[in-house]
């Protein structure tokens, strides 16, 4: 807005009327399994498929999220209207409708519009606020998103718990991620190692003989045919001794040129980087992870401000950056050093292929943007310089022309055989000049035993044989994937396709996206199914083997990313409901799990099941007994037992029926109100369990099933409990107000040695949070002056006298958080507890104190700590 000033406040900006905010990736996820049903916190193969009838999200807790959603909250309360202006795609528009639908702002009405921007240069940017639409004009791109989201939800949890399930039931404790995505990325490396570990290599030859002709001498290579001797199955020549014969029978004799041709090749510019590509090209040049790629490519977009968007999969660039910004990249480009001589050569009336509107996706290729300069240059690390160059540079080619050569081929006869010989001879450099001279091993026209010179002759002409000599060659094995390696090998999933209906559907597609790969190939190193060879490199672990080996093909295999991009690009054009499609993946699902159910899952490395493995749990009735190995406590040694299948960690009420192997097995017979509604809560059940120590060893009792050992608030209605005993005698203070929180009441309690004391009713077992101050009933004896004093040092606990074997003292019941400690015994108090420090104001010294380096005890037992000289 013209005339107007700009206001800047954090996490937004404003210009008149009109405020601009913004989100930073997705501020909302889908609430988990258990939040549609409590059955669904615990991971068991009944309750599976899980298929919620209505997703619901939740809100991020980053503190960014919060803050942001906070902000726009308070925004859509005075507005007339919104502009989404999220990536052009179909995730950029979820990012933003999802947000406005949870704020309670109808994202398809009337009052919101859409910006769709694919460029951002200023005249392109304005053109698209010329051509804002409704948002409701994307509605149908929206439901895909959502769609895509929820039946990678559905399809990812169900499959990742069976297949944990089915595992820990073998004995592995691990956690088996199975997605969508993942799982066919996962299949890509398996695949390629077991390729390279059955490969076994060929040793083979290629007679190569000299030839002279008339201008000069040249080289040609054997045409090997089909069906001559001492070849194998492939067509290699691994006979050596019919190699050294072939040579022997052309030595000396004469042969003829049954073909000459010489045509002008050309080879134009490489597009512009796509984070797979960088990513690709950083870890063979640099030695960079994924990771490494990933942020040092967002510090020179965010930070720096000198690349364009970097989370783009599209190699091409518009036109209006040819005509508004390239002038001023290419100027700036020459006043820094790695690019100066480069970039003055450039020629900007030069037009590569990369310059083409119609290609333009939801972002253009990464290139230098109109902020860098030789300046913020000369700030960057290595890392971030070695980066940008690679960018400037591939920015920097398409102002220069195509590198040319001439390419000759010669077809040469001698006693019968067939010999061929390529040449090349370079005309122009072109844009290789960037990159100082020609790379062969980037141009597939260009072989190393081809880079000769070849004299000029015409067919027919007569040449004789000067020599030869022998390729010794060996056949290598594939190398192994790599982050930029495996990343390429993602988006062009369609090559290790062989179904051509499958492959036709995956090349616009692909494994993953630009944005999301990197998380894919971490994920699937942090769960264990990938490990690293070398710092880049990536191989398959005996648990990513196990879960290839185990799961059907249509999961592991990318035709179900096919079929589902397919069926949401027809939800994106209008030609399918959201509502069919989801359909579709439930009762997939469910019928994948239905044929799948009896699976038995073997990892290497597992515990070998013990007897009673597999039989029903003789505790609940309803789980299996499966074999563990847990690590002991008291001395770290593994020990394998017996527990239930319906065991659940997170679950304090599940079955925790353990079979030792070296005691009886316990099993917990119902008293007669098992089962009933808890009197208290009104919402849990009545469960038997019995006392596992102590004098009451062995004594059932029924306890609410809602009780949680982590949650102080749940439910801790218990019958049947043993009787605490009761104190012998209400210790003076019983009832007052507890002064450390000053919300509980002090009570009398008595301990298992008969010892009583006072306690703070708002204790809670396992609440770190609840007040735990406690006074013995020693501590009252014989009180000393100042006892029950508010501390003078901490100012929130109070002075309590102790009893230690350097005598009695005062202390802080606030230790160990405060130290203030007061010996008085052996000298005469003059004067009570001042506020300065809680010590008294003179001080003679101390009584006779513990040994050096021993703490005193109380004569509860409790230690203490030597008091520090009063001062």
């Amino acid at each position: 807005m013209l005339g107007v000033r700009e206001e800047s406040g954090s996490g937004y900006i404003k210009v008149g009327p009109d405020i601009i905010t913004w989100v930073a990736g997705h501020f909302y996820e889908l609430q988990p399994p258990g939040f549609y049903k409590p059955e669904w916190q615990s991971w068991r193969i009944e309750s599976l498929p899980l298929l919620p009838d209505r997703f619901q999200r939740k809100a991020s807790d980053n503190d960014f999220a919060v803050k942001q959603l906070g902000l726009i909250r308070n925004f859509l309360k005075n507005v007339d209207s919104v502009v989404n202006v999220g990536d052009a795609g179909r995730e950029g528009q979820l990012l933003i409708d999802e947000v406005l639908q949870e704020l309670k702002w109808d994202p398809f009405n009337a009052k919101t519009k859409r910006l769709w921007l694919q460029s951002l240069t200023e005249k392109d940017i304005i053109a698209a606020i010329n051509k804002m639409f409704n948002n409701s004009d994307k509605k149908s791109l929206f439901e895909a998103a959502f769609e895509r989201q929820k039946a990678d939800w559905m399809h990812g949890l169900t499959l990742t718990r069976f297949y944990t399930v089915k595992a820990q039931q073998a004995g592995a404790q691990v956690t088996l991620s199975i997605g969508r995505v993942q799982t066919p990325t996962l299949k890509l490396v398996v695949d390629r190692d077991r390729e390279i570990e059955n490969f076994k290599p060929v040793r083979h030859f290629r007679p190569i003989g000299l030839f002279r002709h008339e201008n000069g001498a040249f080289r040609a290579a054997w045409v090997i045919p089909d069906d001559f001797e001492g070849l194998d199955s492939e067509g290699r020549l691994i006979d050596k001794a019919v190699a050294d014969k072939l040579l022997a029978r052309i030595g000396g004799k004469s042969g003829k040129i049954t073909g000459y041709e010489v045509s002008k090749k050309s080879k134009s510019a490489p597009l512009p980087y796509t984070l797979d590509s960088l990513t690709k090209a950083c870890t063979s040049k640099f030695g960079m992870t994924g990771d490494e790629v990933a942020k040092t490519l967002q510090k020179l977009y965010e930070e720096h401000k000198i690349v364009s968007y970097p989370r783009t999969e599209c190699e091409f660039l518009p036109t209006s950056i040819l005509k508004e910004d390239a002038p001023s990249i290419i100027a700036a480009l020459k006043g820094a050093s790695s690019t100066s001589r480069a970039a003055a050569s450039a020629n900007l009336s030069l037009r590569s292929a990369a310059w083409n509107d119609s290609k333009i996706t939801d972002h253009y290729g990464i290139i230098p943007t109109t902020g860098f300069s030789a300046e913020k240059y000369a700030r960057l690390d290595k890392a971030e310089k070695d980066m940008f160059d690679l960018i400037a540079n591939r920015f920097i080619e398409q102002f220069y022309p195509d590198q040319t050569w001439n390419s000759t081929v010669v077809n040469v006869e001698v006693d019968g055989l067939k010999f061929k010989a390529n040449g090349q001879q370079p005309l122009n450099q072109g844009w290789r000049a960037v990159q100082d001279g020609f790379n062969e091993d980037d141009d597939p026209d260009a072989e190393k035993e081809d880079d000769q010179s070849i004299p000029v002759m015409k067919k027919g002409d007569p040449v004789s044989v000067e020599g030869g000599s022998l390729k010794d060659d060996t056949t290598k094995p594939p190398p192994y994937f790599n982050d930029g390696t495996l990343r390429e090998a993602m988006k062009f999933i369609y090559k290790f396709v062989t179904d051509p209906e499958i492959k036709k559907r995956l090349k616009d597609g692909g494994l993953g996206t630009a944005a999301t790969r990197k998380d894919i190939i971490e994920n699937l190193l942090e769960k264990g199914s990938l490990k690293r060879k070398g710092k880049t490199g990536l191989t398959s672990t005996d648990q990513g083997r196990a879960i290839i080996d185990a799961v059907p093909g249509k999961v592991s295999s990318p035709e179900m990313t096919a079929i589902w991009e397919q069926q949401l690009g027809r939800i994106e054009r209008g030609e399918a409901s959201a509502e069919q499609f989801n359909q579709a993946i439930r009762k997939s699902l469910t019928d994948l799990i239905e044929s799948i159910r009896n699976v038995d899952l073997k990892i290497k490395g597992t515990i070998k099941p013990l007897p009673g493995h597999g039989t029903t749990c003789p505790s609940c009735g309803k789980g299996t007994l499966i074999t563990r190995q847990i690590i002991l406590k008291k001395d770290k040694s593994k020990k394998t037992i017996l527990t239930c299948s319906a065991n659940d960690h997170n679950d304090p009420n599940s079955c925790k029926y353990v079979d030792w192997g070296d005691g009886p097995k316990v099993v917990v017979e119902p008293l007669p109100d098992h089962g009933k509604t808890c009197p208290k809560c009104g919402k849990g059940k009545m469960l038997t369990r019995m006392i596992s120590k102590g004098e009451h060893t062995g004594k059932r009792f029924l306890s609410c099933d809602q009780w949680s050992k982590d949650d102080p608030k749940s439910c801790s209605h218990s019958e049947g409990l043993p009787e605490r005993p009761k104190p012998s005698e209400t210790m003076e203070g019983d009832g007052t107000t507890c002064p450390k929180c000053k919300k509980g009441t002090l009570r009398t309690r008595q301990s298992k040695t008969g010892k009583i004391f006072l306690a703070c009713d708002n204790w809670r077992a396992g609440d770190k949070k609840s007040c735990d101050h406690v006074v013995w009933g020693e501590d009252k004896v014989d009180a000393l002056e100042g006892h029950g004093v508010k501390c003078g040092k901490c100012g929130t606990g109070v002075m309590m006298t102790r009893s230690g074997k350097g005598g009695r003292f005062l202390s802080c019941n606030s230790y160990p958080k405060c130290d203030n400690a007061v010996f008085p015994d052996d000298y005469q108090r003059q004067s009570k507890p001042s506020g300065g420090g809680g010590a008294f104001s003179k001080g003679k010294g101390f009584p006779s104190k513990a040994p050096a380096g021993k703490p005193a005890s109380s004569s509860s037992g409790a230690p203490r700590r030597i008091p520090t000289r009063l001062k």
